[in-house]
């Protein structure tokens, strides 16, 4: 085989590969199952960094009492959500009345970048307990083609619990 049929061929399986990565569910980031090792359910590292007054896991919930400063943070490995048809976070939540916080989407240039930049988003806490879905293309100014990380942060309301589960990217089907 000559070379530009072989590069052809590599280029034609490249496509077609790509193609066939859409999503046919959602991807879950957390199911809180292996909290205590500081790992997610796709094996990144997730935590707070000590920034939390108090943190744990039950079942699939983490609760957690934030403070002045604290964060949370869920880690995954790059992810081409354009590529892939995923189009938004979503994650049941609970907490205190009226409050709110920011959620951080960090991103690439593409896969290979080793730089990030990062988008915000304010969520405000339901009124009861429920889901909260946020698109992606919400995240002004994000590289919807190499999404890395989601932080939750900059808590209006410190010092009472929140309860989160369910973090997953949603597919479009």
């Amino acid at each position: 085989m000559r070379f530009d049929q072989y590069i052809a061929v590599a280029t034609a399986s490249l496509a077609s590969t790509a193609l066939g990565a859409k999503c046919t569910a959602n991807k879950v980031i957390d199911n809180f199952a292996t909290f205590a090792n500081k790992t997610n359910t796709l094996q990144s590292v997730s935590g707070d960094d000590n920034s939390m007054t108090s943190i744990s896991a039950s079942g699939s919930t983490l609760t957690f009492t934030p403070k002045a400063g604290s964060y949370f943070y869920e880690n995954f490995p790059c992810t081409n959500a354009a590529a892939d048809s995923y189009n938004a976070l979503s994650f049941t939540l609970s907490g205190p009345a009226q409050a709110s916080f920011l959620i951080e989407l960090q991103s690439r240039a593409n896969c290979e970048a080793t730089s990030y930049k990062s988008a915000y988003h304010n969520v405000t806490v339901p009124a009861t307990a429920g889901a909260v879905t946020i698109p992606l293309n919400e995240f002004a100014n994000a590289s919807l083609t190499a999404i890395t990380s989601f932080t939750w942060s900059t808590f209006t309301k410190t010092g009472s619990p929140y309860s989160i589960s369910n973090i997953q990217l949603v597919c479009a089907k």
